[in-house]
């Protein structure tokens, strides 16, 4: 892959970390205030969507664009819980690597330990003639 391309990938990766400017929940809140009315009736957090609905009513096109509104929605949150995951691995990362380290110091301190009271044994030991 040429270098631009490669510049030009990091920028849209650099790019789709971004959040929107407004979040997904908010505008499929908005279209459902536009198109149901503040005061639709809604059932777990989602407009009713039964027979006779405002929803069941609605034109094809506008189904798609709340369907797609919705599933934007699911794949923000899904995006927050990775990132928050992805967090966390960082963290048990950070503390797995300070734990190596103050146990590779404690055993190199335990050895060189070793190795003087070996030298100081040695060196009270009378030489065989």
């Amino acid at each position: 892959m040429p270098e631009t391309d490669q510049n030009a990938s990091a920028e849209s990766l650099e790019a789709a970390d971004e959040a929107p400017a407004i979040a997904a929940s908010e505008r499929l809140r908005a279209f459902e205030n536009e198109h149901f009315g503040e005061d639709a009736p809604r059932f777990a957090g989602q407009v009713e969507r039964g027979h006779g609905s405002k929803h069941a009513l609605m034109p094809p096109e506008g189904k798609a664009h709340h369907l797609a509104l919705e599933l934007a929605v699911t794949a923000e949150k899904t995006l927050a819980d990775a990132r928050a995951k992805v967090a966390e691995a960082e963290a048990g990362v950070a503390t797995a690597e300070a734990r190596v380290t103050t146990a590779g110091e404690a055993h190199a301190t335990a050895k060189q330990k070793a190795a003087e009271k070996e030298a100081a044994s040695a060196a009270k030991e009378p030489v065989a003639a």
